[in-house]
């Protein structure tokens, strides 16, 4: 088989995420400006159509604090200590619905089909997006474009997604987000809490 355009490439990387029925994902913020509210760290399930659980690590101000989430159906509960799991809003944390991240209209699918590459080789592409393509899963983004690299596996999914040049509504200086994906074929489940 002839390897693919990068183009192309991006093309199969899209519709085999919005193929996928479950994958693990894991959150990286890096570069992040001191004193910013952001999302630092999230490591989780994802279960289409609509369900994700994992633990979130946002920081406020000068504080960091870690938030198990379980998303269904547009219903979200956290855990909080003594209480257990309680229905929430997720903006409360700075955080939009988690499930966002599998949203057909306005998710990572969508991100993935926004990409105009820029190279690549093998199982990797380079682009960029706009900025406006990642709002829906970390609502406070604001700039132009974010250049993106993507790597994908042997059949064509996201393995990894770095995004250079976020630039946070409370930050002047860009920063970057990694985001890793594996186990697609692994017998994943999100439950109601």
């Amino acid at each position: 088989m002839p390897a693919l355009s990068p183009a192309q490439l991006l093309d199969r990387a899209a519709r085999r995420f919005a193929a996928a029925e479950h994958f693990r994902f894991r959150v990286t913020g890096s570069r992040l400006p001191a004193g910013a509210d952001a999302l630092t760290a999230a490591d989780g399930v994802a279960v289409r159509p609509d369900r994700v659980a994992g633990e979130f690590t946002i920081r406020r101000g000068s504080g960091t604090m870690s938030v198990h989430v379980t998303s269904i159906g547009g219903t979200v509960w956290t855990k909080v200590p003594l209480l257990g799991w309680v229905q929430t809003d997720p903006a409360r944390f700075g955080l939009p619905d988690p499930a966002a991240l599998l949203s057909q209209h306005h998710g990572l699918t969508t991100l993935l089909q926004a990409i105009e590459p820029t190279g690549g080789s093998g199982r990797t592409v380079t682009g960029t997006v706009p900025a406006a393509k990642l709002a829906s899963l970390l609502p406070s983004t604001r700039g132009h474009r974010l250049h993106v690299r993507l790597r994908v596996d042997g059949a064509g999914r996201p393995t990894l997604l770095r995004l250079d040049g976020v630039r946070l509504a409370t930050a002047a200086a860009p920063s970057t987000y990694t985001l890793a994906f594996s186990d697609y074929d692994a017998p994943l489940r999100v439950d109601r809490p």
